[in-house]
């Protein structure tokens, strides 16, 4: 009887030690997010930002400040939630510019094709 008493209690304490830490955990999540959300826009050029994705690129930046004003109203799971959709607007102006780079790449490659295909036909 003892025994169970016992284990019954170290339940309990984990759980509420659990609970305690939950919202600090999540606090610390949020934070962590944030961070890896500025630093992913901070990484993206700007220039090549407002060039080839202007308007994901402006999301980006408005989803991080709406992620900070959610946290600091204690809303963290709306913090996370704008977050996740600010690295998703980063994730597509990165692509957004890789693929613009890529089109310029081809372009040069097909004028540089029909440069040669020129001279050895000539």
């Amino acid at each position: 009887m003892k025994s169970r008493f016992n284990t019954y209690a170290a339940i309990l304490c984990a759980g509420a030690m659990a609970i305690s830490f939950a919202p600090t955990a999540m606090a610390d999540d949020v934070d962590d997010e944030i961070i890896r959300a500025e630093t992913q826009i901070q990484t993206i050029s700007a220039d090549n930002a407002t060039m080839h994705a202007a308007e994901n690129y402006t999301m980006a930046k408005l989803r991080l400040q709406e992620a900070r004003a959610a946290e600091d109203t204690g809303d963290d799971n709306t913090a996370l939630q704008r977050l996740k959709e600010s690295r998703l607007h980063a994730e597509i102006v990165q692509a957004q510019i890789e693929l613009a780079a890529l089109e310029r790449t081809k372009t040069e490659l097909e004028t540089a094709l029909e440069a040669l295909t020129r001279e050895v036909q000539s």
